[in-house]
Formats: C-alpha cells, sequence, structure tokens
C-alpha cells in the first residue's frame, strides 16, 4: 500500500489491536498498518514509522512466512543491525510486530515447530 492509501485506509479504520477478534481475517499489509497504529506512540518519530513498515514488509516478500527458517533470519537481522541502526527496544517491538504480522505468538510457534519436527520423524 502507498502512504496516501494506507492513511485512507486509517481514517476509515475501526480500531483493532494484534489478536483480537477479525485479526485472522485482515491481509499481511493491513495487519502492518494496524501494528504501527498501535504502536505509534512507542516508535515515536514519523519517519521512523515508516522504517518499522519497511522492515516488515521486506521481512514478508522475503519469507512470507514464519517457520524455524525465517524466524532464524530474523534474530540474525536484527543482531547483524543492532548496534548500527535499531535500538534494542525497537528491535523488541520489530520482534513482536513480526509475529502480530503473522497472526502467531512465540509460544504458538514453538508448538508448530515441535510438532512439525515430531511430524518429520513419524515415518522414518
Amino acid at each position: 500500500m502507498n502512504i496516501e492509501k494506507e492513511q485512507g485506509f486509517i481514517g476509515k479504520m475501526t480500531h483493532k489491536e494484534p489478536y483480537s477478534e477479525g485479526w485472522e481475517e485482515l491481509s499481511v499489509e493491513e495487519r502492518i498498518i494496524y501494528w504501527l497504529e498501535a504502536n505509534r506512540e512507542r516508535i515515536g518519530k514519523e519517519d521512523r514509522i515508516e522504517d518499522f513498515r519497511n522492515f516488515l514488509l521486506n521481512f514478508d516478500a522475503s519469507y512470507g512466512k514464519l517457520d524455524a527458517d525465517s524466524l532464524e533470519q530474523l534474530a540474525y537481522e536484527l543482531r547483524k543491525q543492532e548496534h548500527e541502526f535499531w535500538t534494542a527496544e525497537e528491535k523488541r517491538m520489530l520482534w513482536n510486530g513480526v509475529f502480530a504480522m503473522y497472526n502467531t505468538t512465540p509460544g504458538l510457534l514453538g508448538l508448530k515447530l515441535a510438532n512439525n519436527a515430531r511430524e518429520s520423524y513419524r515415518f522414518n
């Protein structure tokens, strides 16, 4: 979404919080917009909001889902840029933003990964 469309979307939206009713029906782009709006005060400056938006959109474009590999890559990206670009608080927020973007929590993802690993050994 471009900024004009986003601003129009935000102006029309009813306030949604991550994991609230209807969250699962939203597209990834809509979840990012809502998550940014819900965290606007914590993020602060408008240019940082755009940085967060770009990071989340690029992560989704690169990986498309959250699994063991993409989670490892997320940790690597945030570690690599920790002292260059993102503060420790921003890094925690990005981590939460990625989980909200894919409508999961660390606990649910852990269960899914454990179940996938167990299933992969089931018929071997």
